[in-house]
């Protein structure tokens, strides 16, 4: 059976990837630094067992795809920045 304390954290995080997301959307920077170190701090305390998420596949599930998702934002804008500077540093 799923832990309530676990399932709230585990919102939390979904909430934190949104923001996340958003942030990096909308190059804030700052309020990307502020969601990562929160999501760090949430993380490090995090320690469940299997029992613990029963329940919370769902919940699960849509946290990976969120994190997926912005995995794959940050990582295309990292190679766009990097195609760019490519073509500048040639043309310079």
């Amino acid at each position: 059976m799923a832990d309530a304390h676990v399932r709230q954290v585990l919102e939390n995080l979904l909430e934190l990837l949104q923001q996340e997301r958003d942030a990096a959307q909308r190059l804030d920077m700052d309020g990307l630094q502020a969601v990562v170190a929160a999501k760090e701090e949430l993380l490090a305390g995090l320690v469940i067992s299997p029992e613990q998420v029963e329940g919370l596949e769902d919940l699960l599930k849509e946290i990976d795809h969120e994190n997926r998702r912005n995995a794959f934002l940050l990582w295309t804008g990292l190679n766009w920045v990097r195609d760019l500077m490519g073509f500048f540093g040639k043309a310079a």
